[in-house]
Order: C-alpha cells, then sequence, then structure tokens
C-alpha cells in the first residue's frame, strides 16, 4: 500500500508506492571518457561515463573502468571525475 509522503503546495496528498523506490546499486562500467572539444571550451564526456556520473549522482556506487593519459587533459580528467563524485584510482 502506498503511503503518504507530504503535502505539496496546492494541499493535494502524494502518495508513494513501495514498488516504485529505488534502491541503490553498485554499478560498474566499462568505457572510455572522452574530451568534447568546442570553440567555447573543452567538456568531460563519453556514454559509459556520462552513464556512471548521472548513476553516481542518484547516489549509486560506481566503479567506472576506464584509462586516461599522463597529461594535461588526463589530470583535468581525473579532477573532473572527483567533482562528480565519480571514483578513481
Amino acid at each position: 500500500m502506498a503511503e503518504v509522503c507530504g503535502t505539496p503546495p496546492d494541499g493535494k496528498a502524494v502518495r508513494r508506492d513501495p514498488a516504485f523506490e529505488i534502491t541503490q546499486m553498485n554499478i560498474v562500467t566499462i568505457g572510455e571518457i572522452l574530451w568534447d572539444v568546442f570553440d567555447s571550451g573543452e567538456r568531460l564526456g563519453g556514454a559509459a561515463f556520462n552513464f556512471s556520473a548521472h548513476a553516481a549522482r542518484l547516489g549509486h556506487h560506481v566503479c567506472f573502468v576506464s584509462g586516461v593519459g599522463s597529461d594535461v587533459r588526463g589530470e583535468k580528467a581525473l579532477e573532473g571525475m572527483a567533482r562528480l563524485s565519480v571514483p578513481s584510482r
């Protein structure tokens, strides 16, 4: 049975269905971390990395398996991963 979990500004009760509760998962992704280079700057990207970053943002435990170079972009990639809560070793 759903439980009432709050009252929004319109006064109608909101029900939360336990069948739709999100459990914290352990997620392993394997793929590349890419740099999207634009005239306006560079941004981290790559489908596997983006998925990992979003899963971490949602509170899941993420293990992203990839490699980065030992250069300036590699260091920036590691900094970006830390900023986005994607662990690295």
